[in-house]
């Protein structure tokens, strides 16, 4: 058992640390305003790149360019990053370190913006420092846009406000008669009520329009079927009047789970949150000399975690996963001949898996570690794991 767990957790390691990104199709244009179609390291950024890795076919060297040497680039008409000379407001909405003015502190810079919405009028987002800057662009012409302002400022001590100017750019420069009675007081400082505002404009005014954010953004709810077995041990342990540990029995025992599998919608896909709860039981005895014991253990198990997956081609991905389970026994004890009965309570404990799956197939190893489910008790014990072999079905 300890060298199967170690394996699993070399595996869980070594697959988190050397997990390879794709190469996806894509251009990008260079200073000379040439486009270059290629494959290039999609990392599907969470904040602007400043870089970006490629290769001219599958086989040749990885290069690299510099914001400098790039104008544009775009990955499989999914995202798609232009190069822009810009005036930026870095103003902080941290409100311990908060302006006391409302006007932009502007500055000059040379940003990768990332293009959400492209039209007649394209919409662009700039972020920064782990989601604490957020900004939005939108183009004036070919070459240039402008920030649309928004910023938290203080007032007083502990009185905030905020400049959203935004709206008065968007009703001046961005408008079209289907927006006469638009409500600007509502439209939100965020990616997806922009976008949308700026697809109803493009759309009015006839432009040939694409959706980035769109295709960005995509997540998905999987629930999979999941019975398998479990190859479970026990043991427990006895205090008073000596301290005495009693080894029961192992046994292959049935499990059953459902697993809610949140793909989120970052990193190509290949992070998820998931929750399974699971059924298991288990049945085993020992035989001491002070007499028999039997354990009767019967529990809902709520494991709760992250996937992380690694897609071998369209139809296969190895995955592994860490969850965190909460688990309720349901008319569950040990029997002591010589003592009676003391019941399992509620307990925690980790588990961890490597799995691989085949369009709607699923098969999944993994190592529950040990849990104590007499922990409420001050002269009894227990630890209780087992090993899995999960067979699973994608239901949608």
């Amino acid at each position: 058992m300890k060298k199967i767990l170690t394996t699993l957790l070399i595996a869980h390691l070594s697959i988190a640390c050397f997990s390879q990104v794709n190469f996806e199709p894509g251009y990008f244009i260079n200073n000379d305003g040439l486009k270059i179609e290629c494959l290039i390291k999609n990392l599907d950024w969470i904040h602007n790149p400043d870089y970006l890795s490629y290769k001219t076919t599958e086989t040749s060297e990885v290069k690299s360019l510099t914001i400098r040497e790039v104008r544009e680039f775009s990955i499989n008409e999914k995202s798609r990053y232009k190069r822009f000379y810009v005036q930026i407001d870095r103003s902080t909405n941290d409100i311990t370190n908060l302006s006391d003015h409302g006007y932009p502190d502007f500055e000059k810079d040379t940003l990768l913006l990332k293009c959400l919405v492209a039209g007649k009028k394209s919409l662009y987002q700039y972020s920064e420092s782990k989601g604490k800057l957020l900004r939005f662009f939108y183009s004036t012409s070919d070459d240039e846009v402008e920030q649309l302002i928004y910023k938290i400022y203080s007032t007083k001590p502990n009185e905030l406000a905020t400049n959203t100017n935004y709206r008065n750019q968007l009703r001046a420069n961005v408008s079209c008669e289907i927006f006469a009675n638009f409500p600007y007081k509502t439209l939100a400082y965020k990616s997806d009520p922009l976008s949308k505002y700026f697809l109803k404009y493009n759309s009015c005014k006839g432009s040939p329009t694409l959706d980035y954010n769109k295709s960005q953004n995509k997540y998905d709810l999987n629930i999979n079927l999941r019975p398998g077995l479990n190859y479970a041990n026990m043991t427990t342990k006895v205090y008073y009047p000596l301290a005495v540990e009693y080894p029961l029995e192992s046994k292959i025992c049935p499990r059953f789970g459902i697993e809610l599998e949140y793909v989120l919608p970052f990193k190509n896909n290949k992070w998820a949150i998931i929750l399974e709860p699971t059924f298991q039981r288990y049945n085993g005895e020992a035989n001491t000399k002070e007499g028999l014991i039997k354990a009767n253990y019967n529990s809902i198990e709520l494991p709760l975690g992250l996937k992380y997956s690694i897609f071998l081609n369209d139809h296969a991905k190895i995955y592994i996963s860490t969850q965190y389970s909460f688990d309720l026994p349901i008319d569950s004890y040990i029997s002591f001949e010589y003592r009676g009965d003391v019941q399992l309570h509620s307990t925690r404990n980790f588990i961890a898996g490597i799995g691989f799956q085949w369009n709607d197939i699923i098969f999944e190893l993994r190592n529950s570690f040990n849990r104590n489910s007499l922990n409420d008790y001050v002269y009894f014990s227990s630890k209780y794991s087992y090993f899995s072999m999960v067979f699973g079905y994608k239901l949608f």
